[in-house]
């Protein structure tokens, strides 16, 4: 459990590569933590690490049938490895939640058209976008509400 919290601390503070590097490694690698995450309940928590992530692998895609493959890598990852950690009793969820809880990714801004903006100020726009849309609303982190 101390290796995927370490691996956790240290694949998510560097920024998410471009999808060029090795996106089939990138994406194992997540749907391993998400499925121990889930095996965990941190229900909320990976909610949000998967609107960031299906965003991230639908804006960095080139095609449809890449962005589809790649969701399905994910997703079967994911099962496989919640399927292993589920029988491990949760053994170390406080730890690991609370790792996952703090990573940099939900430093990411997601907008409703589907943009992401990474914490250095990237914007990772959806296929076929040009430019950011300024008017576009800002739906996490949730804007500050107005009185």
């Amino acid at each position: 459990m101390r290796r995927l919290i370490f691996f956790t601390l240290i694949f998510f503070s560097m920024p998410l590569k471009s999808h060029a590097a090795s996106p089939k490694n990138d994406i194992e690698q997540m749907g391993a933590l998400a499925g121990t995450v889930l095996a965990c309940g941190a229900n909320n928590q990976l909610r949000l690490f998967e609107d960031i992530i299906s965003r991230y692998i639908s804006n960095t895609s080139p095609n449809e049938a890449i962005e589809k493959d790649t969701k399905a890598l994910y997703v079967r990852t994911k099962f496989a490895k919640y399927m292993v950690q589920k029988d491990k009793k949760q053994l170390g969820c406080s730890e690991t939640i609370s790792s996952f809880s703090r990573m940099p990714i939900f430093k990411f801004e997601l907008y409703a058209d589907g943009t992401l903006k990474t914490p250095e100020g990237k914007y990772l726009l959806p296929r076929g976008q040009k430019a950011f849309n300024p008017n576009v609303e800002r739906i996490y982190p949730a804007p500050p509400q107005r009185q």
